[in-house]
């Protein structure tokens, strides 16, 4: 049995790590095609379960488009005991496979060893003393009849991959919903010999959950509570999925249980990252009270945040946890606020503005489907196909059935149409209105304006290193006489010396303050500006070329297209990841490999060979050259 010393060292070098989302992320990669967004949301899910505010996440859409298999796959990260596939169990079920028997005096029961037995109550010679067991059978009847069984839910991460039983459901609602922090029920049970009897469950702790589907009528109202994504639907990442299939497949490698590639040694690392320095610090300590993380940023940031609609109020709290969850997530690098009297003291791990850069980033990602309730390849309908459609005025449900099936080599009815318009105008998105010349038929106009839930132009100089400064002296106005003798000390990170004051002459000191507190703005614009820009490529490749973008190109381009061009400016290895080939310094626009192939055969007026490569259009290049490039 490996040492806690042999465990910590496989995963130290993980504390220095500037972005461990990242990091987990890029690994995942190597098992999940695409899908950067939902497995991003699925591990900060999973890992608040270990913070103060665990989550709820709802993954929307149709059947077989990975929801389930993207949930395991990302799971396989955390605790097998702390990840629960519920299905649909029964609450009975439930409670006999997690439920642990309490008596009255706190103290778990074990039926089979507390249980009195004849032969303890036997001598030397085999006399039962017939008092003693008479007397030991009714304490132990009268400690089970004051029992109860108790179901702890705290650093939990459930998962119902179908929908879960209705009864089992609405007795973990008010926990799901964080109503209480406790509940109890009461529900029927049967005896050893088959006797219905009353038992007594008490649920408590918050865990995270996660819902693979959404179908069931009765989760619609909990959706509320939690954030909402639905995955990628796209050609390129059924492609992408199989060859990773594939290549799991022809590598001996990834199943042989002595041979260790460098990715499986990644794993453990990862994998004893969240057990050891997460997981189980949450569970030495009281429950939910493990992992405290203040926002110095707060304040600011509800000044600035949406307040239009009455969920603004709940999505602001959730938003506030992913900070928290990111925070966390990477706590070793992270400052770390004491508070210190005589008797007792207290670490609050300090959100930086790095885990406001990775909140936004997550946030942007799902804020539609959130705040709407409406998957994603109903949105993508909206923009796609109703939009464009109206531009020239209402039309019909059989117009936009006709443009969708042309468009899109997947088919749909007329009857799917009319259901997505209804969720539609549910929110507000479109309005329907009777055809003035036949009346039996529904005329469809888009009301929706496209505006970004979050304006990202207000987080310009948001939180600076002076303003960390002003909040740091500021909590002394937090403390109550109680509190007097408390001191408020700092720690830059958690192995450096406690200080308790902040000198812009200390430059070591200072450098630190400026690294956690200078806020990208540009950076985090210009990564969204890609996810966009890759977005908007999926949706309308043509649209793209016929833009002003490639607007009647007349010169045709050489070699290998873009990637020889002096404008091309490769993508990193992160930038390949989200599906960007490179960038067009000329018009100032990224391109996925999709896109070249097609200017490689409409041209391009901005082509400028890069050296000499040897000056042939595509067209003339043999098979076997093409395969090379």
């Amino acid at each position: 049995m490996l040492t806690e010393m042999g465990l910590e060292v496989s995963f130290e070098h993980l504390k220095n790590e500037p972005n461990l989302l990242e990091r987990y992320m890029k690994h995942l990669s190597n098992r999940v095609a695409r899908d950067e967004n939902t497995k991003r949301a699925i591990f900060m899910t999973a890992i608040s379960a270990y913070s103060e505010d665990p989550q709820n996440l709802f993954l929307r859409g149709p059947s077989s488009i990975g929801k389930s298999y993207v949930t395991r796959e990302v799971l396989k990260y955390f605790p097998p005991e702390d990840v629960w596939f519920l299905g649909g169990l029964s609450p009975t079920a439930l409670i006999h496979l997690q439920g642990k028997l309490i008596d009255e005096n706190g103290e778990e029961i074990d039926i089979i060893n507390d249980k009195p037995k004849k032969e303890d109550f036997k001598d030397e010679k085999g006399k039962l003393d017939a008092q003693a067991w008479r007397e030991a059978q009714r304490r132990w009847n009268e400690r089970l009849a004051n029992s109860h069984y108790e179901i702890d839910l705290s650093n939990k991460i459930l998962v119902f991959l179908e929908a879960p039983h209705v009864e089992t459901f609405f007795m973990l609602r008010p926990i799901l919903s964080h109503d209480v922090e406790e509940v109890s029920y009461k529900f029927t049970d049967k005896t050893g010999k088959g006797q219905l009897r009353t038992s007594h469950v008490v649920l408590k702790g918050w865990p995270a959950t996660i819902f693979c589907t959404t179908e069931a009528k009765y989760i619609e109202d909990l959706a509320t509570r939690g954030w909402t994504i639905t995955p990628e639907m796209s050609q390129e990442k059924y492609l992408e999925a199989n060859m990773l299939t594939a290549k799991f497949d022809a590598n001996p490698f990834t199943k042989s249980l002595t041979f260790h590639t460098e990715d499986a040694i990644e794993y453990v690392a990862l994998r004893d990252y969240i057990k050891y320095a997460l997981s189980v610090r949450a569970k030495q300590r009281v429950s939910r009270t493990a992992a405290k993380v203040v926002v110095p940023y707060a304040e600011k940031l509800a000044e600035i945040y949406p307040a239009k609609i009455s969920r603004d109020m709940r999505d602001f709290k959730r938003f506030l946890s992913l900070i928290k969850v990111n925070a966390l997530l990477n706590r070793y690098n992270r400052p770390i606020l004491i508070l210190r009297a005589k008797d007792r003291s207290e670490d609050f791990v300090i959100a930086v503005n790095e885990d406001l850069y990775i909140a936004l980033e997550i946030f942007q990602s799902m804020a539609e489907t959130t705040r709407t309730g409406i998957p994603r390849h109903i949105i993508e309908f909206y923009s796609q196909i109703v939009e464009p459609l109206c531009e020239d005025g209402p039309k019909h449900y059989d117009d936009f059935t006709k443009t969708y099936n042309e468009k899109f080599e997947t088919s749909i009815s007329t009857k799917t149409v009319k259901r997505w318009c209804d969720l539609l105008e549910d929110v507000g998105w479109i309005d329907k209105s009777p055809d003035p010349e036949d009346k039996r038929r529904v005329l469809i106009s888009p009301i929706k304006k496209n505006s970004d839930i979050l304006d990202l132009s207000k987080f310009k100089d948001f939180f600076t290193p002076e303003n960390f400064k002003e909040w740091f002296y500021g909590l002394q106005k937090y403390r109550t006489q109680n509190a007097s003798e408390c001191k408020i000390l700092l720690k830059l990170r958690e192995e450096d010396p406690e200080i308790d004051s902040l000198d812009e002459n200390d430059l070591i000191i200072w450098e630190k303050i400026v690294l956690y507190f200078s806020f990208d703005f540009q950076g985090l614009k210009e990564k969204i500006s890609k996810k966009k820009a890759v977005n908007m490529e999926r949706e309308d490749l043509s649209k793209f070329l016929e833009s002003e973008q490639f607007e009647k190109p007349m010169k045709k381009v050489l070699g290998r297209g873009c990637y020889d061009c002096v404008h091309f400016e490769p993508a990193s290895p992160e930038q390949m990841r989200m599906g960007l080939a490179g960038r067009c310094a000329w018009k100032g626009k990224w391109l996925m490999d999709a896109t070249i192939s097609a200017i490689i055969r409409v041209g391009c007026d901005g082509f400028e060979l890069r050296g000499d490569l040897g000056i042939r259009h595509w067209n003339q290049w043999d098979k076997k050259e093409r395969n090379v490039a």
